[in-house]
């Protein structure tokens, strides 16, 4: 069927050239809408769904980098972003999302895992067949109840430790103070009996402006050896909050909604429900929810130094930290839902022109209730573009996957747009994960980093909350010798018993293709092997799944590089019972 479409587009990159020299951005005029009954060839075949976006590159506007650049990690072209509105709403019958893109829903009745993220140039998050799938039911035990499972585990949190930016202990009611904690047991049902433990959680929660809600980042690991990674936010009350299960590892490989509270005064203990996933019918395609772009207005955040004082963002681990800012629709100006996070900035490289942001961010939609999460980089500069990653979510986006283009507008960064990405032509897809890490392994060269503790000075790694960040770091296939293949960024933040880091890290492979790879999870403060979950990705490794395992290598304190290997669980899947 012809399919009548409403064309708009606007300029959405920035541009890194080869020989070093930051072009000005490109501006281009908004074409004027028109109604046409075919795309042209030259554009890349629109979506046959109510909302779908498409891109075009605009060639000529930069030269081609050669093999032995460092390629940037921002958009290496100017973009603009077609967004193409149909006027038919869909077929009947169609479930899930219908934007082609960010709401990979299963439908009813399908296992937890079965149908996550797409996998593309990594490994699905089904782990196979929907018989051999993990059950998130049968891990959290107990029986299923109306809107909630009934599921519980509860986490005893007898090891961590809370600290204010100044590196005092935090009361919690300060922006920026945090809350670690490392190997706390993990029991199902609600008991703390020896035959009900099924294994252990660690991570960091990170209180948000306004003292209301925390932002969380955990690692479980279970007793058959699989982990979980899960974010989102937390109240810093007894209220109840939702986070996401977004990775995982071998059985683990799910995504679902997950209800947190804490208990007792002194949240001596942790409440999790795993939560129904709700009909598929119910829920609003991430396509409709970016149309026309969207637009956070900052009047929420705040500037906190590593050692609690107004950070200037021109210090390794300053963050810019936010909780509950607008989220406005530019098609109707309209408030949809709020934005929550934190960034912390990134040691400067010479090789680069403006240090970046790793970020961690929420977004809650006002009408469902339902959040999604991003994670990536952003750049410390105004009306400069980057992309982030969507890595999951609740409700009807536990699966949801996507590239989102954001931008800082305004000297002061008063607002930010975002734009959501299709992502490349099939002929351009990346090379697959399993052999981007095949052995001997992708290694990083740590050149670019810095060691910050929680008031500010030069960490050693031996107290919980210093930080290891890196900015820039050369990838390379195997070992160093030849021209390196992406770069690393992100931070490592030390837990409690000062033996593991929990990881954020953002891998650029395939820039090309806007090939970057979000991993997240524990990694030992020794020369030990853990293990990294990929959580998501942008471009042609949007929804890609897996886990690697990596390595600090080294003399001594000194870690010189970090080797990074797929882990291949397929053997693991096929014990799993559904």
């Amino acid at each position: 069927m012809r399919i009548r479409t409403i064309i708009s587009a606007v300029l959405a990159a920035t541009i890194l050239p080869r020989d070093g020299q930051l072009l000005a951005q490109q501006h281009l005029r908004s074409l004027p809408e028109v109604a046409i009954d075919d795309p042209p060839m030259t554009m890349i075949e629109l979506g046959k769904d109510a909302y779908s976006m498409s891109m075009v590159k605009f060639v000529g506007l930069r030269p081609t980098p050669s093999t032995a650049d460092h390629r940037p990690i921002f958009r290496d072209s100017s973009v603009a972003m077609i967004s193409s509105r149909s006027e038919d709403f869909g077929s009947e019958g169609d479930s899930g999302s219908k934007s082609g893109k960010g709401g990979k829903s299963s439908g009813e009745g399908a296992c937890p895992c079965s149908s996550g993220k797409s996998g593309k140039a990594g490994g699905s998050k089904s782990g196979g067949s929907s018989t051999t799938c993990p059950s998130l039911q049968d891990l959290f035990g107990g029986s299923s109840k109306s809107s909630k499972s009934g599921r519980i585990l509860v986490e005893v949190n007898k090891n961590s430790e809370d600290i204010a930016p100044d590196g005092t202990t935090a009361d919690f009611n300060t922006t920026a103070d945090m809350d670690l904690w490392h190997e706390n047991r993990l029991y199902q049902n609600s008991s703390e009996d020896t035959d009900n433990l099924i294994g252990t959680s660690s991570g960091f929660r990170t209180l948000l402006p306004g003292a209301k809600n925390f932002q969380c980042a955990m690692t479980w690991t279970l007793d058959t050896g699989d982990i979980f990674y899960l974010t989102g936010l937390s109240p810093n009350s007894n209220e109840s909050g939702v986070i996401a299960i977004t990775g995982g590892t071998g059985c683990a490989k799910a995504a679902g909604s997950i209800q947190m509270r804490a208990l007792g005064e002194d949240f001596e203990s942790y409440e999790y429900e795993l939560l129904e996933p709700p009909s598929t019918t119910t829920c609003t395609p991430l396509g409709d929810r970016f149309w026309g772009g969207l637009t956070e207005n900052n009047t929420n955040s705040e500037a906190v130094a590593a050692d609690g004082r107004f950070a200037g963002f021109n210090k390794t681990a300053d963050q810019r930290l936010w909780s509950e800012n607008d989220l406005s629709s530019n098609d109707a100006a309209d408030i949809i839902g709020k934005s929550s996070g934190f960034c912390t900035l990134l040691p400067s490289n010479p090789n680069s022109f403006h240090p970046v942001f790793q970020c961690a961010m929420t977004w809650t939609f006002d009408d469902m209730g339902d959040s999604i999460y991003l994670s990536g980089l952003s750049r410390n500069h105004p009306d400069r573009s980057s992309v982030v990653a969507i890595t999951g979510g609740t409700g009807c986006y536990e699966n949801a996957a996507g590239s989102v283009l954001m931008t800082g507008v305004g000297a002061n960064f008063e607002s930010y747009e975002y734009e959501l990405l299709e992502p490349p032509p099939e002929a351009a897809a990346c090379v697959p994960l399993e052999d981007v890490f095949a052995a001997p392994g992708l290694l990083e060269v740590n050149d670019h980093w810095e060691g910050v503790t929680a008031d500010g000075g030069e960490a050693y790694f031996n107290k919980t909350a210093d930080m290891d960040l890196s900015f820039g770091n050369p990838l390379y296939q195997g070992n160093s010798s030849g021209q390196p293949v992406g770069l690393s960024y992100g931070f490592r933040t030390l837990l409690p018993g000062i033996a593991v880091f929990q990881c954020s890290t953002t891998l650029t492979i395939d820039e090309s293709n806007d090939g970057r790879v979000t991993l997240a999870g524990l990694s030992p403060n020794s020369n030990e092997t853990g293990i990294l979950v990929v959580t998501g990705g942008t471009g042609c490794y949007e929804g890609a799944t897996g886990a690697v395992e990596f390595t600090a290598q080294g003399q001594g304190d000194v870690v010189d590089s970090y080797l990074y290997v797929w882990k291949n669980t397929t053997e693991e899947d096929d014990t799993c019972d559904c």
